[in-house]
């Protein structure tokens, strides 16, 4: 595990860069940028997919989002999505100039509501066209509150309001 950072807009964003073992011997591998969930850093979930990921050949990227975690940004501690979503395109351009990524298989996995930004994230010119995202279904919208959550699942129709499986984007 190799400790980089890189910039967004002004911000020092810190990743956590792996290699599949063996890797210093030459060649191009590819490469995938994994975004932690909402409240999350770079050291716990998105870091066990990087890991399975490396062992399976591929160069992982885990970062902590801008003002969350090592990354800079003001305020800390908060969540910005414009933020997130610009973080993944920068983490997509630093792996393309890495010399062990075969710029040509550079890829996205977000985990949880990692998964919306990098989804957001690859849509537009030059950003990674290659995303997958694990999201969790749910029930009901988070944002909601109890009271409503408890009169929606309650209701005659809720079981067909229920998220349909975890999909890909």
């Amino acid at each position: 595990m190799e400790r980089v950072t890189f910039p967004n807009r002004g911000n020092t964003v810190v990743g956590n860069l792996f290699t599949p073992a063996g890797s210093g011997a030459g060649g191009k591998y590819p490469a995938i940028v994994v975004t932690h969930p909402f409240g999350a850093v770079k050291e716990q979930v998105s870091t066990l997919y990087a890991g399975k990921l490396t062992e399976q050949g591929f160069i992982t990227l885990v970062f902590d989002a801008s003002c969350q975690g090592e990354s800079g940004g003001e305020p800390h501690f908060t969540e910005i999505p414009a933020a997130r979503v610009e973080d993944i395109r920068c983490a997509v351009d630093f792996l393309s100039t890495h010399p062990q990524a075969d710029e040509d298989r550079i890829g996205a996995l977000g985990i949880c509501a990692g998964g919306g930004y990098t989804r957001r994230s690859s849509t537009g010119k030059g950003t990674c066209t290659t995303c997958r995202c694990a999201r969790t279904p749910t029930r009901w919208d988070s944002s909601s509150s109890p009271a409503s959550a408890r009169r929606w699942r309650s209701s005659p129709s809720s079981r067909s309001r229920r998220s349909p499986r975890a999909r890909c984007c």
